[in-house]
């Protein structure tokens, strides 16, 4: 039996292991699914990534401090939801035996996609933690709201977090270029390469450090919401009037919440099967070859569950959003309403 394993990026976090042997028949369902499926996830998620963005500029979402967040988050993931279309369409000519879509790309071309791929990978990920520390100033400090919750204060933490997340992946562009008509990383650093990007970037930039902040920080809000909650039947409570204030900014704190534990659920599987595919290759080596064969499919599937999670935000704003769909049915039908400036400023902290 001849077998030959090579990890490569797939662009969905995964490293996965192309193994050819005569005695090994790879499913292909898993393959097939996502190349129906993710379109379809593709397409969906740009529409709605769109929608959520003109909506939160809109002249009453603008002026809350979350909404730029928000903005961010639709841009990066649909940056996110191109670069794995682009990934398929790839997968999909090798597949047909044509010319793959990096083929054209030089040395420069593949550097810089491969940085500003997973630049977008991680802003996605990381703008959520940014939103669940903010909704802990909101929920445990309300009076400080005004001073701390405030537009610029969110488009300079955007732009430093860009900043951050750019510098941890300049290995990228010092390590990854064309080889072999192909986007690979260099001979020389294959092997620092692929360490950073899965012990670095996957597991502890992409899930672990991410997935934890946000658990603690969503924990720690619901704890305080519960509490405050409990403040509320006893009218006597000296509590009663920050319950009061705090409870305006519910709604959305909830929706925020929820974005955050839609990201841990739709992460979670893929990681769950990368950590899978690393205990196995570190333990078994070339032998692990008939696990990776039966897992692939699996995988296949989940990425498209992955890749939900850049598409489904603007159906959670219009869930659990009141003055989201205001703003949209008045940005299809035309109309505008007035605001007070009281509300403008109130606005500007919730």
């Amino acid at each position: 039996m001849e077998t030959t394993t090579q990890a490569f990026d797939n662009g969905s976090h995964m490293p996965f292991f192309n193994v050819t042997g005569s005695m090994f028949v790879q499913e292909r369902w898993g393959w097939w699914l996502k190349q129906i499926l993710i379109p379809i996830v593709v397409v969906v998620g740009m529409f709605g990534n769109t929608l959520s963005f003109v909506v939160m500029k809109s002249s009453t979402l603008r002026y809350k401090s979350y909404s730029h967040y928000l903005c961010a988050l639709a841009v990066f993931d649909t940056l996110t939801l191109i670069g794995r279309e682009m990934m398929l369409i790839d997968e999909l000519k090798l597949n047909m035996g044509l010319p793959g879509f990096f083929e054209n790309f030089n040395n420069a071309s593949c550097k810089i996609y491969n940085f500003c791929e997973h630049v977008c990978y991680l802003m996605s990920s990381w703008l959520i933690v940014v939103m669940a520390f903010e909704r802990i100033v909101a929920v445990y400090f309300p009076f400080k709201t005004r001073t701390i919750c405030k537009q610029t204060l969110a488009v300079v933490t955007i732009f430093t977090l860009l900043v951050v997340i750019s510098y941890t992946q300049v290995f990228r562009v010092i390590m990854f270029g064309k080889s072999d008509g192909k986007c690979e990383a260099q001979l020389q650093y294959n092997f620092t390469y692929v360490m950073l990007h899965t012990y670095f970037y996957q597991i502890c930039l992409i899930f672990t450090l991410p997935v934890c902040l946000v658990l603690i920080c969503n924990t720690m809000v619901l704890y305080k919401i519960h509490q405050i909650r409990k403040a509320t039947e006893n009218e006597n409570s000296t509590t009663t009037r920050l319950t009061r204030i705090t409870a305006c900014r519910y709604k959305t704190t909830f929706m925020l919440l929820t974005i955050s534990f839609l990201y841990v659920l739709c992460t979670l599987p893929m990681i769950a099967v990368t950590l899978a595919f690393l205990v196995v290759w570190e333990q078994r080596g070339v032998e692990s070859a008939p696990f990776m064969y039966a897992l692939k499919p699996y995988s296949d599937a989940l990425e498209v569950v992955f890749c939900m999670n850049y598409s489904v935000n603007f159906f959670v704003y219009v869930l659990s959003g009141k003055a989201f769909r205001r703003e949209l049915q008045e940005m299809f039908h035309g109309r505008r309403q007035s605001y007070s400036s009281s509300r403008t400023r109130d606005s500007q902290v919730r």
